[in-house]
Parts: structure tokens; sequence; C-alpha cells
């Protein structure tokens, strides 16, 4: 049934989240681990912890999916797998020995391939590959690390978002220049950089 509900009708993205929500409370629980430990995006789970709670959530969570019927993803190299030391989460290798991150090859290539576009926008560019590539920085952009929060600023105002996908919009220099920007950053990010503190100052 899970696979059905994020198709069809506009109430399926709910129902199908609070299912995702409801299933990773119940392993959560379980584990004995707090739900401010574990991160979901829609049907993936993410969670970063000792070796021993990490197989502990692993099974408990693995275990309610067959209890109640749900499909876990097969252990495929970079899309699901079990407790270890690296490994990529949505589009980023995460290795915890050096406590570090970077993007993933495929992830680049397609990065760069729309930042060239606007690079190389004579002057004109689609407002889909503008908002495609703002879509992509916007989740990596901690990469960058605080630069990434404040060098975006004039590649979202190239974007017109009341216009179709299709529309031309024109690159500005400023525009440019914080592609170029980003072409260096992520050649940067090639090589690694600290995973940031998100825990909450007490």
């Amino acid at each position: 049934m899970e696979t059905s509900l994020t198709f069809g009708c506009s109430s399926s993205p709910p129902l199908f989240d609070d299912l995702a929500e409801t299933l990773l409370l119940c392993a959560g629980s379980e584990a004995g681990i707090p739900r401010s430990e574990c991160l979901r995006q829609l049907d993936d789970n993410v969670l970063i912890h000792s070796p021993a709670k990490a197989w502990l959530f692993y099974n408990c969570y693995r275990n309610m999916a067959d209890f109640v019927g749900v499909k876990c993803a097969p252990n495929v190299k970079d899309k699901a797998f079990e407790p270890r030391s690296q490994g990529e989460v949505l589009g980023i290798i995460y290795d915890m020995p050096s406590f570090s991150m970077t993007i993933s090859e495929g992830k680049i290539d397609k990065i760069l391939s729309l930042l060239f576009d606007v690079i190389e926008a004579k002057p004109l560019v689609l407002n889909d590959t503008v908002e495609t590539l703002n879509g992509k920085l916007s989740f990596y952009h901690p990469l960058a690390q605080e630069l990434g929060r404040f060098e975006r600023g004039f590649l979202l105002h190239l974007q017109d978002s009341s216009e179709k996908p299709a529309k031309y919009v024109t690159v500005t220099p400023e525009a440019r220049s914080q592609a170029w920007f980003w072409v260096i950053m992520i050649d940067v990010a090639r090589g690694g950089v600290p995973i940031p503190d998100a825990r909450p100052l007490s």
C-alpha cells in the first residue's frame, strides 16, 4: 500500500508522511532513541549515533517495518545501507572517522552543468535551469560553510517563480559572479569539509 500513497491524489503526501513518521517513532521508542536524534526525509531515515545504538535502531526499524508490512529498500551501495562509518545520504558522502562530508561525483556533475549554463548564458538562460540550480544549492549550501548561506542572493533573484519554466531570464553580472563562486566551492568540497555541528547551543 505504501508504494501507492505518494501518487494519485492531493491528500497522498500527508498520508504517506504520517505512515513514515509513525514507523520511525515506533522504532525509535523501541530502541530508546529520541525523535530529535533521527532524521527523516520523506521515506529516507538517517541516524548518526554510536555503533551499538545505530545497530539497535537499525534492527528495531527493520523488524518494525517487517511486522507492519512495510517493504524496506534492500542494502544497495549509495541507496540504502546498514550502519557503517562512511556512506552517502541524499547525495552527500559522510565520513565519520574524519567527521567530514563531500558531494558525490554524480551530483557534482549535475550542479556544475547547471552553473555553466548560467555562466555561459549570452545573456539569457531558462527559468527552469535557474530554479533547478537554486533548489540544489539550497540543499548543498552547507558544504560552503557560512559563506553558502549568503552567496545565493543574486541567483535566487534571477529566477522568476511567477513565470513558466520555459521562460528565459537575463543573467546579471552579479549572478554570473555567484555562479563562479559556486564552481570554486564545489571544487573545494570535493576534498571534504567539516560536518557542521547542528546541535542547539545550551
